[in-house]
């Protein structure tokens, strides 16, 4: 990425200056200076007056929209600043002759001053081309009036260079039968602090939650569920898989905020039954951790074990988790099992380096990354599973996943929620799944479940009190 910031707090009239990148020119009408004195911070910016401009190619990067990417951008940088932000929605149009989009939004800085902010992003075949315009003590008409003087400057040369996106390839078998037999070596200890192997606390009471043993793989396995409700019937029931390491804990019925609720409490308070397991090498359990391998057959057993309690519906058993748990999820949802639908909350379809604290052995052996990267093997999902996230994490592996199950008539769909994070989405949309699970009985049973992006960003924004002009609430 080439990057150019160009500051100040007064303007001076000098010679033009140009910025270059990629296939693109911009010439600058004027040079804007800093005076230290008057020095505000602007998200890494010094001055009164800052203008960044930054490329960045496609090739080989994950694919997205504009529209998407726009909206992952502006959103984060909309949340610097010392007050909640005014934003305008995202606008569409053309810069130089290439799909662009704008927005922007007005916040404050740390001495109460007004921060006007717009933000374009320039699509061509090759490179996105990004432009924040920031200006204190000013107003929205101020600052699309000077981004508008700004892209007057800018010339775009025709395409050169790489133009494809990221392709990930269809696994040569199904993940089943590539995983038979595989045992990656060990070749790292994990960090303690993640796998303590502390035993799993009792319940009390009041938590509507008990603590047993499944029969696992490698043994019985500890975790908690829900107690039979003594009314005869069959209930739904969700298997939810835990984030982090380590197990299950006193998390799951301790108070927690709303914005960081990993409790999955919701559908326990809508009456559907849960059974939320332990993996091996958690909690005292049988085994050692195996980083999304082994795992996933502790999930699969899960289910088993949770379909064949006299209270629940075999017919109506759902697949849910969080963070690593999700990761878990997509992968058990390839590899078969009979569920009705599932749902990833932020799981990562690519495990790379970036999931090295989970990972007993180095993340450059790809040979074991392969089997634990759910993008490759999405043709092998059956039932309909949904990958949930916020859209500031970043969609583009889950996109490909999407658009590689497109290819092979797989039922998996991409749901990236927008003014969200990784935590706070949990609270609104498990409630929202919760009563979707709740009613899906009866003849809705004869189609597949469906969820769409656009149920989930009503049900995250109804709740947050939030919008696309308020985008951090009221």
């Amino acid at each position: 990425m080439l990057l150019l910031m160009i500051l100040s707090a007064c303007c001076l009239p000098l010679s033009h200056e140009v910025w270059t990148t990629a296939d693109a020119t911009l010439e600058l009408p004027l040079l804007f200076l800093v005076e230290e004195e008057s020095a505000t911070d602007l998200f890494g910016c010094m001055g009164t007056r800052c203008l960044e401009l930054s490329s960045e190619a496609r090739a080989g990067a994950w694919e997205t929209s504009l529209m998407l990417y726009a909206e992952l951008e502006s959103t984060y940088m909309a949340g610097f600043g010392e007050c909640p932000p005014a934003a305008g929605p995202l606008q569409e149009g053309t810069v130089a002759g290439h799909p662009a989009v704008h927005r922007v939004w007005v916040r404050c800085t740390e001495d109460g001053r007004n921060q006007a902010v717009s933000y374009t992003l320039i699509q061509t075949p090759t490179h996105y081309y990004k432009m924040f315009v920031n200006i204190v003590d000013s107003d929205a008409e101020d600052v699309v009036t000077t981004r508008e003087a700004y892209l007057d400057g800018l010339q775009i040369g025709p395409a050169s260079g790489e133009t494809q996106p990221r392709r990930i390839a269809a696994g040569k078998t199904d993940l089943r039968t590539a995983r038979k037999g595989h045992e990656t070596p060990r070749t790292r200890e994990l960090d303690p602090r993640l796998y303590d192997r502390i035993e799993a606390p009792e319940p009390p009471d009041e938590s509507g939650l008990e603590r047993v043993h499944y029969p696992g793989p490698l043994g019985p396995m500890v975790a908690y569920q829900t107690p039979d409700p003594g009314d005869g019937g069959q209930h739904p029931v969700v298997i939810w898989a835990h984030g982090g390491g380590g197990g299950v804990d006193s998390w799951f019925w301790e108070p927690a905020p709303a914005k960081n609720d990993q409790s999955a409490k919701a559908f326990r308070d809508a009456g559907i039954a849960m059974v939320i397991p332990s993996w091996r090498g958690e909690n005292k359990n049988p085994g050692d951790p195996e980083g999304f391998l082994g795992e996933v057959d502790d999930l699969l057993a899960a289910r088993a074990y949770a379909a064949a309690l006299p209270w629940t519906d075999p017919k109506r058993v759902y697949l849910a988790g969080h963070s690593t748990g999700g990761t878990v999820v997509l992968l058990a949802a390839e590899l078969g099992g009979d569920f009705r639908a599932a749902f990833s909350f932020g799981g990562n379809p690519w495990i790379d380096e970036s999931y090295q604290r989970f990972l007993p052995f180095e993340a450059d052996d790809e040979a074991a990354l392969h089997l634990r990267r759910a993008i490759p093997w999405v043709g092998d999902i059956e039932a309909p599973t949904f990958w949930i996230e916020a859209m500031s994490i970043g969609p583009g592996p889950a996109l490909e996943m999407q658009r590689l199950a497109g290819e092979l008539g797989a039922p998996f769909a991409a749901l990236p929620i927008a003014r969200a994070n990784h935590f706070d989405l949990l609270t609104p949309l498990t409630k929202h799944l919760a009563g979707r699970i709740v009613g899906d009985t009866g003849p809705a049973l004869q189609a597949p479940f469906t969820l769409t992006a656009a149920e989930l960003q009503g049900a995250h924004d109804t709740y947050w009190k939030v919008s696309e002009t308020q985008p951090y609430g009221p």
